[in-house]
């Protein structure tokens, strides 16, 4: 019976090793991601296209969200495309009584050719709504595609200097669990 207890305990073990979780404590690591449908844009989002946004959480937190990834095509005049991506960090959390939570961060892109120490900054406000939102008291708001969970988000790129400026993205998408399979030799 010894013998049988051993073989399955190392049985068991080897069948979970690869299935054991890595956890790299600054990594970013992705939760849930949603294609985003471009309501309404101007200025520098006006061209915005493939738009993606992802809700990060810091290996080791306990915070629900610690940023969001936003990653966008631009198309030029000429027709080409430029690839843009920020992280940008979630400085507030706050929940509604319909189940809701918005989640805000800001980024500052510092640009060292930029001599008058004023810089431009993408700001992006993020409200997730549940089912639970779908309801009569909170507004009886229809989810995308039969989703549990909506997003709507307003993304706004700010410059100030000599040339102020305000650009605004208006987005909504449906977001998906994101699966993160790493290799147990991955370095971080």
């Amino acid at each position: 019976m010894k013998n049988f207890t051993a073989a399955m305990s190392l049985l068991t073990f080897l069948v979970a090793l690869p299935a054991m979780a890595i956890v790299a404590p600054n990594w970013e690591r992705p939760q849930t991601q949603a294609e985003m449908m471009v309501i309404q844009a101007d200025g520098f989002f006006e061209t915005a296209e493939n738009v993606v946004l992802t809700q990060n959480r810091r290996d080791g937190s306990e915070s629900e969200a610690s940023s969001l990834t936003l990653s966008f095509d631009l198309v030029n005049n000429d027709g080409s495309v430029q690839k843009a991506e920020y992280e940008v960090p979630v400085e507030a959390v706050s929940y509604n009584r319909c189940g809701g939570t918005s989640f805000v961060g800001t980024l500052k892109l510092y640009n060292p050719e930029l001599a008058t120490g004023y810089f431009p900054e993408i700001q992006i406000r993020l409200n997730r709504q549940s089912a639970m939102g779908g309801t009569r008291a909170c507004g009886g708001r229809a989810l995308l595609n039969g989703s549990q969970t909506s997003w709507n988000a307003e993304v706004k790129f700010f410059e100030r200097g000599s040339v102020q400026s305000e650009s605004t993205m208006m987005l909504r998408g449906a977001p998906e669990a994101v699966f993160t399979i790493q290799s147990m030799d991955a370095n971080y």
